[in-house]
């Protein structure tokens, strides 16, 4: 595990170094305060999960670094502006957020708005132009996967659900995280996979396997409410199934995970079954 954890920061910090260079710094002087907001926001210590995924999913192919980390850049913007939404009194009402105030409680809701908005629309721009030195052809399937995982039918949808829905069970739920969280992930993994010309039968190997992937993350990420009081979480897989079985769960879809992996014949992929060793490790 010590060259996985290895690579994870490494491609993290060079993720960050991409965000920093992409981001402008400055529109006109009145606007200055949006580039704070997004860079405070988008800059930040955090893992880079999805970018990673994306990378490492591109070096199975041997794709361009530099090309694989413009798209993992953008996908992290993209994150970003779900992050900073999110925690708008509107949606979660977060006040911290990686370890420091929220974008809103930082600049204010209407910048936490406009922060977003510019992360969201800024990525499409970035995966779009030539600067990202990709098929035209291939940003365009990029561009329609991300868009489907972050839309109606992945993260918006969730969330719609998650905050109309009541007296969900523990199936509901599941499926709100596959959308929620899972969409975004599955299509950072296949967005790697379209930069590499994957095969069909490829493609569906990797989403499947991102697919699982994106369900253990938010699974684990329910148990960091385990010492916390129940009744008062958010909609969460602890007030619906026992630990233990969710436990049992994220197992059983990491060696399914894993065990599809092996469908890709000839080409490494111990990197990606250290990331689903080290989501599912995460919390026990």
């Amino acid at each position: 595990m010590r060259q996985f954890f290895q690579e994870l920061g490494e491609i993290a910090k060079a993720i960050d170094r991409e965000i920093d260079e992409l981001l402008p710094t400055s529109f006109t002087k009145n606007a200055d305060i949006l580039f704070e907001a997004i860079r405070y926001s988008a800059i930040s210590a955090s893992k880079k999960i999805r970018g990673f995924l994306l990378v490492k999913t591109a070096d199975i192919f041997n794709v361009n670094r530099e090309q694989s980390l413009k798209i993992a850049a953008a996908i992290e913007m993209i994150h970003t502006y779900s992050l900073i939404h999110d925690d708008l009194p509107a949606m979660d009402d977060g006040d911290y957020r990686r370890g420091k105030p929220s974008c809103h409680k930082e600049f204010g809701e209407a910048m936490g708005i406009l922060a977003g908005d510019a992360l969201l629309t800024y990525a499409f721009e970035v995966i779009a132009s030539d600067q990202a030195n990709i098929d035209p052809i291939l940003r365009i399937k990029i561009i329609q996967e991300i868009t489907r995982a972050i839309g109606i039918k992945g993260m918006i949808g969730g969330q719609v659900i998650d905050i109309t829905s009541q007296n969900m069970s523990s199936d509901d739920l599941k499926e709100v995280h596959k959308l929620k969280t899972g969409a975004l992930i599955e299509a950072s993994c296949v967005a790697g996979a379209i930069m590499g010309h994957a095969s069909s039968d490829e493609m569906l190997v990797f989403r499947e396997y991102a697919g699982k992937l994106g369900l253990i993350f938010q699974m684990v990420d329910d148990l960091i409410d385990e010492e916390d009081d129940r009744e008062n979480a958010n909609a969460n897989l602890l007030n619906l199934m026992p630990i233990v079985k969710i436990k049992e769960e994220i197992e059983e879809l990491k060696r399914a995970a894993i065990q599809g992996l092996k469908n890709l014949n000839n080409h490494n992929i111990l990197i990606l079954v250290g990331l689903i060793n080290y989501i599912a490790n995460q919390r026990k």
